[in-house]
């Protein structure tokens, strides 16, 4: 659709078909990367193929992201999120609605990034320039979300086996003002905070190597691991990382 400005745009490998997905602020259309024509779409005022029509319209797209195995979240108006997968069904493109939540802000951000560590299923992989960089098709179990006037990023669960967006984490990005404070700390402390705010997030799988050398090069022993990253970028254009760990399940 190049009547509206494209708020996100990225490739779905579905069924052994690419696809590619466009995001405008009225709905979330999948194209044939061959011939470019849509094969199917959904919009917050209509729904989709597998929504009722007891599904009430919901309101414009601000924010999106998606992934390679066609998982697709939009955040909308009014801080709803809805998280959609692209699929096959009678050897044709759909889009069905998984389910959603509405937040207690507008959304400024998200992220939908699978890490390779702690994907949910599937092992195909495609190589760009002879090796040098893998783009899954693995899902993602959560989504990266950030919140508008809220100093914070959530991790929400997209497993699903519940029907809600769980929240699986809560990480602070800001500081409380002090109730002492005067008006001119308590502004200075506002105008700060809207620093503090995520304005980008990223969600990657790093490798992390150490390495035990000698004088000889040729004797250096190095060892590799991959470390689960959430990098935010905030409204002072600074960049701050964590790292990302999950509990190992019990056997």
């Amino acid at each position: 659709n190049s009547s509206k400005s494209t708020l996100f745009a990225g490739n779905v490998s579905v069924g052994g078909a690419d696809l590619l997905v466009q995001v405008v602020d009225d709905s979330v259309r999948v194209v044939d990367s061959a011939t470019l024509d849509m094969v199917t779409d959904w919009s917050p005022f209509r729904g989709g193929d597998d929504e009722s029509d007891e599904d009430e319209p919901m309101g414009f797209i601000t924010v999106a992201s998606s992934n390679q195995s066609g998982q697709v979240v939009v955040a909308l108006r009014g801080g709803t999120l809805v998280y959609l997968v692209v699929e096959n069904k009678n050897s044709k493109p759909t889009i069905r609605k998984v389910k959603s939540i509405t937040l207690e802000r507008e959304i400024s951000c998200i992220d939908l990034r699978p890490f390779e560590s702690t994907s949910l299923s599937g092992n195909d992989s495609m190589e760009v320039d002879g090796g040098g960089v893998s783009r899954s098709t693995e899902r993602s179990h959560l989504v990266a979300v950030g919140l508008w006037d809220d100093f914070s990023v959530r991790f929400l669960d997209l497993n699903e086996s519940s029907n809600t967006l769980d929240q699986l984490l809560h990480i602070n990005l800001g500081r409380s003002v002090d109730a002492n404070m005067g008006n001119d700390a308590e502004e200075q402390a506002a105008d700060s905070g809207q620093h503090m705010m995520a304005r980008s997030l990223c969600l990657v799988t790093m490798e992390s190597q150490s390495s035990n050398s000698t004088s000889a090069v040729n004797n250096s022993t190095s060892s590799s691991n991959k470390v689960d990253m959430l990098f935010v970028g905030l409204g002072d254009g600074k960049c701050i990382s964590f790292g990302v760990t999950r509990p190992e399940s019990s056997s």
